[in-house]
């Protein structure tokens, strides 16, 4: 069963819109409490479940619970925390948001409300944002704080929180699990999880750090997490265990600007996960398919000097699209490939002047600087100005000149 806070406080508010009288509703919100607290229970869950109807057992040795108890640990003191944060931002915000301000995110948000200025920001470091998210909702489920429905799911202080705060109460949390989100996204050819990269719990922890990693990396650029690496990324890294920079080079999705902004912190990752966890004995070699595709493009084939040819003789691309019968778009493709490997000059080809081609050049290396190779986020920085043929020009060019490939 999978669930979060938000459900819960859809229910909480379908009890009090309904026509029942009020004794009704304290009844169903009883029941509401009781399925919460038996998700969340550390303990037997057959005590937890005949507990409620006034029973009361050993703990019966059959359950999940008691076949594989979960790790738990004190959180009074983290509890206080998470308590002293909502009180401080206000009782109107939900647990992504409070986490970021635990954690000591500097977004949009938490300086919009003034929140990086609070006492509570940044006090959060021992934990991760999903584990303080896991805070929260175990601190609901156990009736320490409250979900306000028409607040949009902000989270509220209730007399019980003031126990917790004021030391009267002391607080047990649980470790949560490593879930996997599963991935919607497919390839078109054979999706690379199709043999069972994560099929292992060992393997399913170690892609769920590093998606982690990714999605940190994405808050502190403020990107979203596809701009640092895709899911197939992560999945081959997963998959073909790279053991060095050279070896992370060939995984799809890393070209030379993301394996200098980010392998040598997702390999740091691996080799971490290798000590604690050993290397799986099944790890395949590399796929030939990418390193026959590195050799492809060692060097420009026959049609790219044709057309680098021409329009060093024209000076046009329409021309020159005319004279091969293409269509302007593959030429200016072409181009793009001629400046890479040194066959035309990038300057003379795109025609800007050195005001405009420096005004290009910065936005490429303040978003390069970020990690962010995409042209959309240039090309809407200048306003649109730029074609799209025309900045990946330039990039090759900048690319070109700094010994870098695309």
């Amino acid at each position: 069963m999978t669930y979060g806070l938000q459900d819960f406080a859809i229910m909480r508010s379908m009890i009090n819109g309904n026509e029942a009288d009020d004794r009704r509703k304290f009844v169903e919100h009883r029941k509401l409490d009781a399925i919460m607290a038996f998700l969340e229970t550390p303990s037997c869950r057959r005590q937890a479940l005949l507990s409620y109807f006034g029973e009361s057992i050993e703990p019966c040795a059959n359950c999940d619970t008691c076949s594989n108890p979960p790790d738990t640990w004190d959180g009074t003191v983290a509890a206080q925390k998470a308590l002293s944060n909502i009180f401080r931002t206000g009782q109107r915000f939900g647990a992504k948001h409070l986490a970021n301000v635990l954690k000591g995110k500097h977004n949009g948000r938490t300086e919009q409300f003034g929140h990086d200025q609070l006492s509570t920001f940044g006090i959060g470091e021992e934990l991760s944002n999903q584990e303080w998210r896991s805070v929260y909702r175990q601190l609901a489920s156990s009736g320490l704080l409250d979900v306000d429905i028409e607040g949009h799911g902000g989270l509220k202080l209730n007399e019980r929180s003031w126990q917790v705060l004021r030391g009267e109460k002391s607080v047990t949390l649980r470790t949560d699990p490593i879930m996997l989100k599963p991935s919607r996204r497919k390839t078109k050819g054979e999706r690379i999880d199709e043999d069972g990269a994560i099929s292992t719990s060992e393997a399913r922890q170690l892609f769920e750090a590093l998606r982690a990693k990714r999605q940190e990396l994405a808050e502190e650029r403020g990107v979203p997490p596809y701009a640092v690496f895709t899911d197939r990324t992560l999945l081959e890294m997963v998959r073909y265990r790279p053991k060095d920079l050279d070896e992370i080079s060939r995984l799809s999705g890393i070209g030379a600007v993301k394996l200098e902004s980010f392998g040598g912190i997702f390999l740091d990752l691996l080799k971490g996960h290798e000590a604690l966890h050993g290397r799986p004995d099944d790890v395949p070699m590399h796929p030939k398919a990418l390193d026959t595709a590195k050799q492809k493009s060692s060097g420009p084939n026959e049609t790219v000097r044709e057309t680098a040819t021409l329009f060093k003789e024209y000076g046009d691309v329409e021309t020159v699209a005319q004279k091969r019968a293409l269509k302007p778009s593959t030429i200016w493709g072409h181009l793009t490939q001629a400046v890479t490997h040194g066959l035309l000059d990038w300057q003379q080809a795109c025609a800007l002047s050195e005001e405009e081609v420096s005004e290009i050049r910065d936005a490429i290396t303040a978003f390069r600087s970020r990690g962010i190779m995409e042209l959309t986020p240039v090309h809407e920085e200048l306003g649109g100005r730029f074609d799209y043929p025309i900045l990946r020009l330039v990039r090759a060019g900048l690319m070109r000149k700094e010994g870098m490939h695309v």
